[in-house]
């Protein structure tokens, strides 16, 4: 059994290195501030055609949350 060494990161790392980006900074300097390695953030930027993957947007608030649907649930019951 071999490990890569890959260690999952939360998308909100991804997240801010996007935002980092859209803000006007280079690759190298987003992914040092986000606390990866240079060739990282170039393999996103490049993997993702240096467009923000859709998976990653920022939340939005157009969905309910759970209490809100609770709430709705115990009005219709």
């Amino acid at each position: 059994m071999g490990t890569t060494g890959h260690v999952p990161l939360p998308n909100e790392v991804r997240r801010r290195f996007w935002r980092l980006i859209a803000a006007g900074s280079s690759t190298e300097d987003a992914a040092a501030a986000v606390g990866v390695t240079g060739s990282t953030g170039r393999r996103w930027f490049l993997g993702a055609g240096g467009i923000p993957p859709v998976h990653l947007a920022e939340p939005k608030g157009r969905y309910l949350s759970f209490s809100e649907r609770e709430e709705i649930a115990l009005d219709r019951a």
